[in-house]
């Protein structure tokens, strides 16, 4: 038979909840670790693409035969992204979700992305549309008009009456057709004189507005755009005054906060573009129409040296107007402005937003690594040096209880939000706010991958640094901190003397180690240690106690002269020289 020896005895009498404990403590850092973005080697520059609802933004970076595509929403950075095969040749966002039309060796696909890739419906002929928008769960695309009559030769859904007409485009070059997650219909013929444009930026474009369908396009005189609104009972375009901008070089319609804003690309020096905005307020349609004005843009800065030369794109997300821009060198640039407002959204640079996610999550697994190490360590040393203060009830010197858990956070609270508050309204952060960054930090939750912002990591470490140097300098000199005092505990060493020395250091040291996120999960020692002890309680050999009140007089006793043993000894003042 295998017998127990007096270490293993302990270990037996351990409480039962503390091996589940100990095994949370060991898979706490590792269980967040997530792979890295799959981030295409192929060589060559990056080419990208952008579309953008009030609600999300997404980039698609293009390189060699694949496509990354990453989102961001108005609370969250961009996320780890998604790699397709294939590269995207047209987009549009909706909500959360973007709708993308692929193409790979001649080959085309359609499908929407929210978490992941769903596949959709095709047009006929596997066609690109020339442009999309959404609107109330509805794709509206612009597509010859031999593709939308192929879609009414191909046959209606069994929801449509049999006797609807067969679609005719008449000599229209475009007409409108709509998706609503299930089938193309042809919708409407576009007036004649809108058709495919030789520049991509100059392409007719749709927008949804106030309810109503629009169409804006260039024809003939490139310094005019031509504006038409649907009538949907009716299938009709009106057609509204054109809008003349001078030297027009690429024009876009996104919404800000609702309201379609027509901005324009025109070029003032060789080689250079400058952005303008109109707000396109009210009907826009009719006779005595104002001609819009160009709204007052404050763009984010841009990086030192940096001049944005040719603009690809432009969209609107979270009440910013975003462009997408590159530079004499390519460079591609996301960059926002407000109307009348300054930016909240700062510049970044495309490449930047494919690559650094990549870069943080690598350094976040190798910290999470080294957190699990830590880890491993510390309860080895647990159990090799200190697992019998784990089972063993530490008895106290006459006078003394150990400090009930509500109590001692108290006591820390007065010692250590001082130090929190004080240092986060210098750095003007939002306490609440550094401490959930942390806390998903901690766990692995957070959205953006690798740390928080370098602002909150300073923040926390002066706080508890200047902390934990406060606790060691009070515990040396005058034996409790002010915590203590206001919720009358004080420290004691195991043998029931005043802590000497070393012992305070090291609890203060390894309270450092307990204040960084990914070891909060160690406080739970103090819930399920027999002495209330914490990490560096447990290492350090030493007890948070309180001095026992006297007994209350029992009732039978209120009307007799009190005996010698109805008042026991007073406690000494100080502890004595030697317990054990």
């Amino acid at each position: 038979m295998i017998g127990f020896g007096p270490r293993d005895r302990v270990l037996r009498r351990l409480p039962g909840r503390v091996a589940p404990l100990l095994v949370l403590l060991c898979l706490w850092p590792a269980g967040a670790v997530a792979q890295p973005p799959a981030v295409p080697e192929h060589p060559g520059q990056w080419e990208f693409r952008v579309a953008a609802s009030e609600d999300a933004l997404w980039l698609v970076g293009l390189r060699g035969g694949q496509s990354v595509l990453v989102r961001r929403t108005a609370t969250t950075p961009f996320d780890r992204g998604h790699t397709a095969n294939g590269r995207v040749v047209s987009m549009t966002a909706v909500g959360e979700s973007v709708f993308v039309f692929f193409e790979q060796d001649q080959h085309r696909s359609f499908y929407r992305y929210d978490e992941k890739g769903h596949p959709q419906s095709d047009l006929p002929g596997r066609e690109v549309p020339v442009d999309m928008v959404g609107a109330r769960g509805i794709l509206y695309a612009l597509v010859p008009s031999s593709t939308a009559t192929a879609l009414s030769a191909a046959g209606v859904p069994t929801t449509e009456p049999a006797t609807a007409p067969v679609f005719d485009a008449g000599d229209a070059p475009l007409s409108v057709v709509k998706y609503d997650g299930d089938d193309w219909l042809p919708l409407t013929p576009c007036p004649d004189s809108v058709g495919p444009h030789a520049s991509p930026r100059l392409r007719p474009r749709l927008c949804p507005a106030y309810g109503r369908l629009r169409l804006l396009w260039v024809a003939d005189q490139a310094n005019q755009i031509h504006h038409a609104r649907l009538d949907s009972e009716t299938g009709r375009w009106s057609v509204g005054k054109p809008i003349g901008v001078a030297n027009l070089t690429a024009f876009w319609i996104p919404l800000l906060d609702g309201v379609p804003t027509l901005v324009t690309g025109t070029e003032q020096t060789p080689g250079g573009e400058t952005i303008s905005a109109y707000r396109l307020l009210g009907d826009w349609i009719g006779e005595g129409v104002p001609t819009p004005r160009p709204a007052e843009l404050r763009f984010s800065p841009l990086l030192e040296g940096v001049a944005l030369t040719r603009y690809a794109d432009a969209f609107g997300f979270n009440q910013h107007l975003g462009v997408l821009g590159t530079d004499a060198a390519g460079v591609a640039y996301l960059r926002f402005a407000r109307i009348g407002a300054e930016p909240i959204e700062p510049t970044v640079r495309a490449e930047d937003v494919l690559t650094r996610p990549a870069a943080a999550q690598r350094t976040q697994v190798s910290f999470q690594i080294a957190t699990l190490v830590v880890m491993v360590v510390v309860l080895a040393g647990l159990f090799v040096f200190r697992r019998r203060s784990l089972a063993n009830i530490v008895p106290l010197p006459p006078g003394y209880v150990l400090v009930l858990n509500l109590r001692r956070l108290g006591g820390w609270l007065v010692d250590f939000v001082p130090f929190a508050w004080a240092g986060a309204l210098l750095s003007e952060i939002q306490w609440l706010d550094g401490l959930r960054e942390l806390a998903a930090w901690g766990i692995g939750t957070g959205s953006e991958p690798g740390h928080p912002p370098a602002k909150i990591l300073m923040w926390w470490a002066a706080s508890c640094t200047l902390h934990t140097l406060y606790m060691v300098v009070m515990e040396l000199l005058a034996g409790r901190t002010v915590g203590k005092v206001l919720t009358g505990t004080r420290l004691l060493a195991e043998t029931g003397t005043r802590p000497a020395s070393w012992q305070i250091l090291v609890r203060n040291v390894l309270r450092l180690l307990e204040l960084v996120p990914q070891f909060w999960i160690l406080g739970l020692l103090v819930l399920l240690s027999r002495n209330r002890q914490r990490l560096g309680d447990i290492f350090a050999r030493t007890l948070v106690v309180h001095r026992a009140g006297p007994p209350k007089r029992s009732p039978d006793r209120a009307d007799r002269p009190p005996r010698d043993d109805d008042n026991p000894p007073e406690p000494p003042s100080d502890p004595p020289a030697n317990f054990s």
